[in-house]
């Protein structure tokens, strides 16, 4: 990490690497600036995946939260531009391995007087391993939420991994509990986090509610972008989200046009695919409703959906 550029290692050489990370011989920054480098390598083709995914197993003794970023960076991209269910269920064991040692230390309750570090540490650890069902996880992010009637009675560090879990896992019930926990909260934050949940869950009439409210008085304009970014984000929800939008884009223009979250939206939709198949029907959308601020992110977003379909036409068939 002495400059501005990305390094690519070959295979002999990244198998040492990989070695000196398992060993603990490499610094912190080193093994920050390896992970990262060959993440975005693999992305851009200059390296397999199953190369950044063999790496990734040598960091199972990690306890630096900047690495864990990178970690949960590279494995929540390969699921979402790998865009296959056989992947993604293939890949909950790994993380649940990968993840063992620092969920068994830290736990879901703070130590007395741990490191601050540990404390930043523990949402990105729990966060995955419910992401990967961990049993125990899921058992106890569920707990918390059926015994909770107010949001504060949950550390606001770990708020979202319970109510993630709860989208993924739960029903119209747990939808309609969200939702009264959402409309009681006078914290933008809290609404925000209850907004991820909100649009996260699977079944379509859910996903059908989630996107009903975007133009209600249940959401505040300000807030409208977060819940168009996490429906796109959720991938059953994705082509309802598609359809909202571009069936909404004149209220959007003339409530948000003024807002520059707004021209974030074209990301936001191009995020979600990876498939080149799409590019045709985003690219004549965006060109019925191109205009000067829209230009860079749809360049952005046609750029995105290429390099994800490149991506995934060539490593998909290896990473299974």
């Amino acid at each position: 990490r002495s400059g501005f550029y990305r390094v690519v290692y070959n295979s002999e050489y990244h198998l040492k690497l990989t070695q000196l990370v398992k060993a603990n011989k490499l610094s912190e920054l080193d093994r920050l600036s390896l992970l990262s480098d060959t993440t975005e390598a693999a992305k851009a083709g200059h390296l397999s995946t199953v190369d950044a995914l063999v790496l990734l197993k040598a960091y199972s003794d990690e306890d630096s939260g900047v690495v864990w970023d990178i970690i949960a960076g590279l494995l929540g991209s390969i699921r979402s531009a790998m865009d296959d269910e056989a992947v993604r269920e293939a890949m909950k064991p790994y993380i649940r391995t990968v993840v063992a040692k620092q969920l068994k230390r830290l736990g879901w309750k703070p130590k007395p007087r741990e490191p601050h570090l540990d404390t930043l540490l523990r949402p990105v650890i729990l966060g995955m391993a419910a992401m990967a069902d961990e049993p125990d996880v899921v058992k106890e992010a569920l707990r918390l939420f059926k015994e909770t009637s107010k949001s504060n009675s949950i550390d606001p560090d770990l708020r979202g991994i319970v109510y993630g879990t709860v989208a993924k896992k739960g029903g119209k019930s747990d939808f309609d509990k969200l939702l009264k926990l959402y409309n009681d909260s006078t914290s933008s934050e809290e609404r925000v986090t209850l907004a991820a949940s909100l649009t996260n869950f699977e079944q379509p009439e859910l996903i059908k509610l989630a996107l009903g409210l975007i133009d209600s008085d249940a959401v505040r304009l300000q807030d409208v972008s977060y819940w168009v970014a996490y429906s796109f984000m959720n991938r059953h929800a994705k082509a309802a989200t598609w359809q909202w939008m571009t069936m909404h884009w004149d209220w959007l223009v003339k409530n948000l046009g003024e807002d520059l979250s707004f021209y974030r939206f074209p990301v936001y939709a191009a995020r979600a695919y990876s498939d080149s198949s799409f590019l045709p029907t985003y690219k004549a959308f965006f060109a019925k409703n191109m205009g000067v601020a829209f230009e860079r992110p749809i360049a952005q977003g046609v750029e995105i959906i290429e390099w994800q379909s490149a991506w995934r036409k060539r490593d998909l068939a290896s990473v299974k």
